[in-house]
């Protein structure tokens, strides 16, 4: 598929008329318009907003950046902006909030401008944000479930300026072959899909390419194996295959030096290697309900300093400690 072809599908023209009326360039919104099709379901967009409109119970935003906040009243806003919110969800039967939680703490500890987005713009729908110039840049995908479609098009993979894509707990067993086109990802989760190993055997060398990431989270799409080649994506701060079928991580996982979150829990892992002491950044490590025991455990993670410890016959949690 050559980028020239960004509009046609299975020989369908997709102009994205109504996303270039939202200010969207042209190619990015025939995309939005050629998954809303695939899904039945259109993208909303996400506006930023005041902070003053959500303390007045409007649940809007702004860049938290600009109101000269610390780290620490930072993460009071948000989890108040959380609870708020699961109320709203509670009530409304809205999408679940932690996954949308997730991508605005990972532009709060990557010191990014944190375009938020209205709860009401959440109700079962897929949503997409743009930077100033109208290429997209964010996109929150939902498959509702009576929908059987399963693929996520080629077509995706010409948004140039993507960073942050959300696919998770949709029915998708395949990524397109050209997925490490998506040079400027650097949010990528894949979280209670379908992509087994047997499904997609090449499904790891399509994400390997993706050098930009900072954010992947793999957990619960029964994962066997710890890709060898993952060790190149250097960039990683947050890494979650939680909730998998793994039972060996290779050496090259010591690569990954940027490294600050790491959740192996509910594995089958019976060995951690030596040069996971290498992750010198690390404040989070989670290693629970695995085939290990306190003595398998590397002396290099075990006499952390500076870090609070849970360690019983099946948790092994290392949080480093706030200052």
């Amino acid at each position: 598929m050559s980028e020239k072809d960004i509009k046609i599908y299975e020989g369908k023209v997709f102009h994205g008329e109504k996303y270039k009326d939202q200010g969207v360039i042209d190619g990015d919104a025939s995309v939005l318009e050629l998954l809303e099709y695939l899904t039945g379901r259109q993208f909303i967009k996400i506006e930023t907003q005041d902070l003053e409109d959500f303390l007045n119970g409007r649940l809007p935003f702004r860049d938290l950046n600009s109101l000269g906040l610390d780290k620490r009243e930072k993460e009071d806003i948000l989890s108040m902006i959380k609870t708020n919110l699961e109320n709203f969800i509670e009530r409304s039967g809205y999408r679940k909030i932690e996954y949308f939680v997730k991508i605005k703490q990972f532009e709060i500890d990557n010191a990014r401008k944190l375009n938020y987005f209205r709860w009401d713009d959440m109700y079962f729908n897929s949503v997409y944000a743009t930077d100033e110039k109208g290429y997209v840049r964010m996109i929150s995908y939902f498959v509702p479930e009576e929908n059987y479609f399963s693929q996520i098009p080629e077509n995706l993979a010409y948004l140039s300026r993507l960073e942050i894509l959300d696919l998770s707990y949709n029915p998708i067993y395949e990524l397109p072959k050209n997925f490490g086109k998506l040079k400027s990802l650097k949010y990528l989760d894949l979280s209670g899909n379908e992509i087994e190993d047997e499904k997609d055997p090449e499904w790891c060398s399509t994400i390997n390419q993706l050098y930009s990431l900072e954010y992947l989270d793999l957990s619960s799409i029964r994962l066997k194996t710890f890709p060898v080649s993952f060790g190149k994506l250097k960039k990683l701060r947050h890494l979650d295959f939680s909730a998998n079928i793994i039972d060996t991580i290779p050496e090259s996982i010591g690569n990954l030096r940027n490294l600050k979150y790491l959740n192996l829990k509910g594995n089958k892992i019976r060995i951690i290697p030596e040069t996971i002491k290498n992750l010198k950044n690390l404040n989070y490590l989670d290693l629970s309900f695995n085939n290990i025991d306190n003595e398998q455990i590397p002396d290099s993670i075990r006499n952390l300093k500076d870090f609070k410890k849970t360690i019983t016959d099946k948790y092994f949690i290392f949080k480093k400690k706030k200052d």
